[in-house]
């Protein structure tokens, strides 16, 4: 876990920052995805058009990257709290929008099996 001290006038205190974790979580889920349309272009099959929640994903994520720039770049305020939520809640969004295009993978991976079986029999 990763450690920053913040300073408040005098005081300093120790903060534990959650933040490195949650990035991990969204670099993960993005290879995971790139490695399954990879695998999917090696069985020559097209990987599937952006869904709604592959969008939201991304909506959620630029909205939470701006509101934590322009909160520490625009009005030099830094929230620890803040920022730790919204990365968490696009965690949330983007495992969700894995989930889904993980359900469509395996249908694609399936109909193509079943597909090669039938091709095989004749």
């Amino acid at each position: 876990m990763q450690r920053r001290t913040v300073v408040q006038g005098r005081e300093q205190r120790s903060v534990q920052q959650p933040t490195g974790r949650i990035l991990v979580v969204l670099i993960a889920k993005d290879v995971t995805m790139l490695i399954g349309g990879v695998s999917l272009l090696k069985r020559k099959i097209t990987p599937p058009a952006a869904e709604w929640f592959g969008k939201l994903a991304t909506i959620v994520f630029y909205f939470a990257v701006c509101i934590i720039v322009f909160l520490k770049a625009v009005i030099n305020y830094e929230n620890l709290l803040i920022d730790d939520i919204l990365l968490s809640i696009t965690a949330v969004v983007m495992l969700y929008a894995l989930y889904r295009y993980a359900k469509i993978y395996m249908a694609l991976i399936k109909e193509d099996k079943a597909k090669k079986k039938e091709k095989s029999k004749q």
